[in-house]
């Protein structure tokens, strides 16, 4: 699932729960390297396939790594979601 509106826009997080009821689900998004529980509502996601998934991964990426790539002293991540990029 892709966040669509909000302060964590085009964050990508996985399903927990659903609350028919409240109209709301709980996603775990990574941020930091971290699976962070998230709670969000139905007009605010949309479920994306996996290919635009890979896609949106790899330009984040690409764009993060110009980024930090301006900055001396960075640190490599060597495993998870953030493998390859730099802070």
């Amino acid at each position: 699932m892709c966040i669509t509106t909000g302060s964590l826009r085009n964050f990508e997080g996985y399903v927990k729960t659903v609350d028919r009821h409240r109209r709301v689900t709980k996603l775990e998004v990574p941020i930091l390297g971290y699976p962070t529980p998230t709670e969000v509502g139905f007009g605010a996601i949309k479920k994306i396939s996996e290919e635009e998934f890979r896609c949106m991964v790899k330009k984040n990426m690409q764009e993060y790594r110009e980024k930090s790539q301006e900055e001396p002293g960075q640190v490599r991540v060597l495993k998870g979601i953030f493998k390859e990029m730099t802070g």
